[in-house]
């Protein structure tokens, strides 16, 4: 029969990280004064007090019970008020698969966890901090299953967010479809009685749907917009001796003349007359 490590690891452990260490630590002051790098990939679980973990480009706020993510060889600063105690649970460790890993998972996706899954996630370091004794083979495979039970309770926040804003995203491109669709109905028929309801039909949705998806993507309600083209084409024929006000108002999907003199002068400022006598000059 093969040792442990041979025989189990090879069966089981192949993908598991590598646990090099773990354990409470007290930061050294040197490492919040200048930039390093580590040659193994760091979790660092605030246990107590609070830090800034800052890269050359970025840096992340953790107060307790909070997770930060240092990657393999990346330079940073561990900041902490040397005054205040800072206690910190550490992990280092080697993983075949960090590379991949850390393109989805980052200290930006960790920290826009929900306030109840992050939670969650801190109960997963509760058994290993009870775990910091003498690793053996049995033991220190069990640590390297919990420290992965970690990383894919962050990969999976992190699949959640990019789901999330995927959704958001096909939901705004949607909207975006509708509305244009919309826009075009009513360029077409805004000589016709149109109804909310009408409009929905023919786009095959519901007339909430259609207020909402206006309201949210133009700013302002189908029946302002229908108006903005009814009286842009009233514009252009009223420039036009050919018609009068009653020809026009009937043109451009208004019955009532006067009603539509209302309008008119309303968004213009001038009556139907007024601006054809003015535009025909």
């Amino acid at each position: 029969m093969l040792p442990f490590d041979e025989n189990i690891r090879d069966l089981f452990g192949r993908h598991l990280p590598n646990l090099r260490t773990q354990g409470r630590m007290i930061f050294d002051p040197v490492w919040a004064e200048r930039m390093h790098r580590t040659n193994a990939c760091e979790l660092l679980y605030v246990v107590r007090g609070q830090m800034t973990l800052e890269f050359e480009q970025a840096s992340f706020p953790a107060k307790e019970r909070d997770v930060l993510i240092v990657p393999t060889g990346t330079m940073h600063r561990d900041v902490f008020d040397l005054d205040t105690e800072l206690d910190i649970f550490y992990i280092s460790f080697t993983w075949n698969l960090e590379s991949e890993y850390i393109r989805q998972v980052n200290n930006r996706t960790i920290q826009a966890i929900p306030q109840e899954r992050r939670i969650a996630m801190s109960l997963l370091f509760d058994p290993l901090q009870q775990d910091c004794g003498a690793l053996d083979s049995p033991t220190k495979m069990l640590a390297e299953a919990r420290v992965f039970t970690i990383l894919m309770f962050l990969l999976r926040e992190a699949f959640v967010q990019q789901e999330s804003a995927e959704l958001v995203e096909t939901n705004g491109a949607r909207g975006r479809l509708l509305l244009h669709e919309a826009k075009k109905y009513l360029r077409k028929h805004f000589a016709e009685c149109i109804a909310l309801g009408e409009v929905a039909a023919a786009l095959r949705i519901s007339p909430c749907h259609l207020s909402h998806v206006f309201s949210r993507e133009d700013g302002f309600s189908m029946f302002s917009y229908l108006t903005q083209i009814r009286l842009e084409k009233a514009k252009t024929l009223l420039r036009d001796a050919t018609f009068n006000v009653s020809e026009v108002a009937r043109a451009v999907g208004y019955e009532d003349a006067n009603y539509f003199a209302k309008v008119f002068r309303k968004h213009t400022g001038l009556s139907p007359r007024e601006f054809a006598a003015t535009t025909r000059q």
